[in-house]
C-alpha cells in the first residue's frame, strides 16, 4: 500500500529548493559581478541585476588579460590547457598500448616483474614526484614548454594494466592462427578480414 503524505512531500521538496538555492547564489553572484564594472563589485553597492559591461569584461577577460590575479588571457591558458590534456592523451594511449602489447605478447626474461615494477608506480602520485620531476625537466632545459608538461605525465601505470586486461582477453588460438598465415606481432589482429572469416587465407595477413 502506497502512503499518500502530501505534507511531508512539501516540506521535504522546500529543504531541496532551499539547498539549491543556497549553492546556486555564489555562483549567481560571480556571474552578475562578471558583467560590472571594477569600481562597482569593489565598493560593495554591486547590484543584483546584470551590468553594463558584459562585453568588454569578457573580452578584456578573454583575449587581454592584466588582470591582478593572471596577466594572461583566459583565451591562452584555455590554448595552452587543450595542446597539454591532447598531447598528454596521446602520449598515453601510445605509451601504454605499446608497453601492455610487449608484457602479453612477448616471451622475454622477467616479463611479469617488468609489469609490477610499472604497476608499483601507481604508489606514487603526482604530488610525490612533483619536485623530481621538476628538476628533471629544468635540467633538460623545457621550462615553459610544452614538452616540459607533457613528457612526464604520458607513462601511464593505469592505461597500461586497462590495455594488459584487453589484451589478455584476446584468444591464444588467434595468436597461433596468425603466426602460422605469416603475420607479424602487430598484424595478428587482422588475419581473418571481412573476405574469409569462414576460411583464412595467408593473403589476408
Amino acid at each position: 500500500m502506497v502512503e499518500h503524505r502530501p505534507l511531508r512531500d512539501v516540506v521535504a521538496y522546500a529543504i531541496l529548493t532551499f539547498g539549491v538555492l543556497l549553492v546556486a547564489f555564489p555562483v549567481y553572484l560571480a556571474v552578475i559581478a562578471s558583467t560590472h564594472d571594477a569600481a562597482t563589485v569593489v565598493t560593495g553597492n554591486m547590484p543584483l541585476s546584470p551590468g553594463g559591461h558584459t562585453l568588454e569584461n569578457y573580452y578584456r577577460a578573454i583575449f587581454v588579460g592584466g588582470s591582478r590575479a593572471s596577466r594572461e588571457p583566459v583565451g591562452h591558458m584555455l590554448m595552452n590547457s587543450l595542446i597539454s590534456a591532447t598531447g598528454i592523451a596521446v602520449g598515453k594511449i601510445l605509451i601504454s598500448i605499446l608497453s601492455a602489447f610487449a608484457v602479453v605478447y612477448f616471451r622475454f626474461p622477467f616479463r611479469k616483474t617488468a609489469f609490477w615494477i610499472i604497476f608499483i608506480t601507481l604508489m606514487l602520485p603526482v604530488e610525490v614526484r612533483i619536485y623530481p620531476t621538476y628538476k628533471v625537466v629544468a635540467d633538460l632545459h623545457m621550462l615553459d614548454t610544452y614538452a616540459g608538461l607533457i613528457l612526464p605525465l604520458i607513462a601511464s601505470a593505469t592505461g597500461t594494466l586497462l590495455f594488459r586486461q584487453f589484451f589478455m582477453t584476446v584468444p591464444e588460438e588467434l595468436l597461433e592462427a596468425s603466426k602460422i598465415d605469416g603475420a607479424g606481432p602487430f598484424r595478428f589482429s587482422r588475419t581473418r578480414c571481412c573476405r574469409c572469416r569462414s576460411r583464412p587465407s595467408p593473403r589476408c595477413s
